[in-house]
């Protein structure tokens, strides 16, 4: 968020107005809906990149990631929101987004901006921000200005609705359990208050920047402070991992109000012993075979981000190896550099009164990123083919005839976790150019109605199958779990998954893949 402080920054204000930190706990929690037929994704490396994606209602998203902003190679994933239940604010959803992979933190911060079909009136927007598919749902700061921008350091769902100042304000009293949606909501209400003084005319607030340093400093005080004395002596890497996270987010906030200097000078003195000795323990439990592999190196990764990214050490500090990361990955196993996909989904789908058995296949190559276990279509993608005829049963109506299937292009990304497991990425439908049907329609009065899904029956089952999957991860995981292994020896490169009734609509999915090393 671009805070709307005074040209002449005056920190004599005080943090009389700032809640003590962590708030009591009263949190909303909404039921989200994601439109992942209409969900955009790609592979983007540290250089960053700009992704957008278009609701069905015409809504659209573009999110701006900078140079160095990830703290590696990741498939980002932004799917509209189509509706939210539960929603406290009258004038309902204006726009919304989900943004993967969920929790995913930034060096820096990254820039969602949201363009709603229908106009949203300055004196009733509300920008919010919500944890996994509903939790925490809280208020969240927008850009000022005519166009609806955040500002986000990490990943999950964002958007603006509509209300009145009075259910702002309600809202706001409910607090969050997640400690960094406590500063996001708290930090909301100093800055609206702003927002509705711009709006009635009157002089800025001159303390605001004061109340800002105010905020920032308790919640330094009373969140991360704890969580950086707990981390000194603690061998739990949970411990260690959580006090890093805070920490680097509490800086990365302070950066977006201007106080990032002061925050470091704090912060360094008492970080930079946890980063060595986190990375340490999480190498010498991979190394001596401890047990908790994934969590071990995890634990390195964001030591070692931490350590480079924030506070300037060396790329080849000897305490931050790139090679004990290497060597802790899998015992030292050598990943193969290019790998052949096949991918087959079945999906029986409900459609009127009638049941719909369809097919899909693709063979795709996938090139390793250099330096990374990840994996990426080569060429950005590749053919996929529906297999045989549709078959077509049920009773009643209106009912299905006539079903016609068109074939198309598609990708996927392919990740190992560093204990052997392998993981995708949702399949990608290339935009416009995916597998679609045509079918006509027979109505009860026995009229036939022509009729098409551009974006794909098929295609948006076997997303909602990857969804359903990928909620069945243990922490830590990410993706949609395959069942493919490449080690401990000798590994497993084929797999078969099958679910039935994971949806309303879809009565039994199945998704069979085959890896095969390449030279």
């Amino acid at each position: 968020m671009v805070l709307p402080l005074p040209a002449c920054r005056d920190k004599t204000g005080t943090s009389s107005e700032a809640a003590v930190f962590p708030l009591r706990t009263n949190p909303v929690r909404v039921g989200v809906t994601r439109d992942s037929s209409h969900s955009a994704r790609a592979a983007v490396t540290m250089g960053g990149a700009t992704i957008t994606a278009v609701g069905g209602d015409g809504s659209r998203f573009t999110l701006t990631i900078p140079p160095n902003a990830l703290p590696a190679d990741t498939v980002i994933t932004l799917t509209p929101v189509s509706s939210i239940a539960g929603l406290p604010l009258s004038g309902g959803l204006a726009a919304a987004v989900h943004l993967e992979p969920e929790g995913l933190h930034f060096n820096q911060p990254v820039v969602l901006r949201i363009e709603p079909e229908r106009p949203v009136p300055p004196a009733k927007r509300i920008g919010f921000g919500y944890l996994r598919d509903g939790d925490d749902f809280h208020p969240y700061p927008v850009d000022s200005g005519s166009a609806l921008q955040m500002r986000l350091l990490h990943f999950s769902g964002a958007g603006v609705a509509l209300g009145t100042s009075a259910e702002a304000s309600a809202l706001a009293q409910r607090a969050p359990a997640n400690a960094e949606a406590q500063l996001e909501q708290k930090i909301w209400e100093l800055l609206e208050t702003e927002h509705q003084r711009q709006i009635r005319g009157e002089p800025g607030d001159p303390e605001l920047a004061g109340k800002l340093t105010g905020l920032l400093e308790e919640f330094y005080e009373q969140v991360v402070l704890p969580k950086l004395d707990a981390a000194r002596n603690a061998d739990d890497w949970r411990v260690m991992f959580d006090a890093i996270q805070t920490a680097t987010f509490f800086a990365r906030m302070s950066n977006l109000i201007g106080e990032d200097q002061s925050a470091l000078a704090k912060l360094l003195p008492r970080m930079e012993p946890i980063l060595v000795r986190g990375f340490d323990h999480g190498y010498h439990r991979c190394i001596q075979k401890l047990g908790g592999d994934k969590e071990a190196r995890l634990l390195m990764i964001v030591a070692r981000n931490a350590a480079v990214t924030m506070f300037g050490i060396r790329d080849d500090d000897p305490r931050f190896l790139q090679k004990k990361l290497q060597d802790c990955y899998g015992g030292g196993f050598m990943l193969p550099e290019h790998l052949e996909l096949s991918f087959e989904g079945s999906i029986l789908l409900q459609e009127y009164e009638s049941q719909v058995l369809l097919t899909a296949a693709s063979t795709m190559l996938l090139d390793q990123t250099p330096g990374s276990t990840t994996y990426y279509t080569r060429g950005g993608s590749a053919p996929l083919a529906f297999l045989g005829s549709p078959v077509v049963g049920g009773k009643g109506c209106p009912a299905i005839t006539d079903l016609k299937l068109h074939d198309g292009q598609a990708s996927m990304a392919l990740f190992v976790h560093p204990d052997g497991h392998i993981a995708t990425s949702n399949l990608s439908i290339q935009f416009q150019h995916g597998p679609w049907e045509e079918w006509t329609t027979v109505g009860c009065d026995g009229k036939a109605h022509p009729e098409s899904d551009t974006g794909g029956l098929w295609a948006r089952a076997l997303n909602t199958l990857e969804n359903v999957l990928t909620k069945e991860n243990p922490p830590g995981y990410a993706g949609v779990p395959t069942g493919m292994t490449f080690f401990p020896s000798p590994g497993n490169l084929s797999s078969t998954i099958e679910r039935t009734d994971y949806s309303p609509m879809y009565k039994k999915g199945v998704i069979k893949y085959r890896l095969k090393v390449l030279p």
